[in-house]
């Protein structure tokens, strides 16, 4: 089914940040071969999120760790939930209080848990 809907409002944003996780989960072995459908059904649920956030949140947080912590709260994220990203949950905590730097594989794995490009994981 290919989403189309206008998304309006934070509580729609969330549905369909759930549905777009479900797809992943769903395909994540598959993405580069995707139907003609699903492909469509990808791009469309990431430009109606994409569109949403750019209007509703007008710029990033430059800090990564500000991002990081923000991407979970839309996503319903715990620092469980993304642990693996950091390697343990004790080095999670340890980045997300500013303690530990991003490394780069942290940096990989978190652009694809929290679906977003490397550049706002990267301190300038």
């Amino acid at each position: 089914m290919i989403h189309t809907k206008i998304i309006r409002t934070d509580e729609e944003n969330k549905a369909m940040c759930i549905a777009l996780d479900k797809f992943l989960k769903k395909h994540h072995y598959n993405l580069d071969n995707l139907s003609q459908k699903e492909q469509d059904e990808y791009d469309m649920m990431k430009l109606l999120i994409t569109t949403y956030e750019k209007e509703r949140f007008p710029s990033e947080p430059s800090d990564p760790i500000e991002f990081i912590k923000f991407k979970m709260e839309m996503q319903g994220l715990k620092v469980a939930d993304i642990a693996h990203c950091f390697g343990t949950r004790n080095s999670a905590y340890r980045v997300l209080r500013g303690g530990r730097q991003l490394t780069i594989p942290m940096i990989c794995k978190l652009k694809k848990e929290l679906h977003c490009t490397a550049d706002v994981l990267i301190k300038s």
